[in-house]
């Protein structure tokens, strides 16, 4: 993800980051992307969980 375009949108007070990338392995940044995204989501429950 060297090169790469991001955009950050905010909305209903949730935050969402789009990358948009060229490179010829979208395909496999993509599914890390998605991977991170899940465990973000489940830290975040995790953590309310604790709080």
């Amino acid at each position: 993800m060297l090169q790469s375009v991001g955009r950050k949108t905010t909305h209903a007070g949730q935050t969402t980051v789009t990358v948009t990338s060229p490179h010829a392995k979208v395909t496999v940044v993509q599914a890390a992307m998605q991977k991170l995204t899940k465990f973000f989501k489940e830290l975040t429950r995790a953590a309310e969980q604790l709080g």
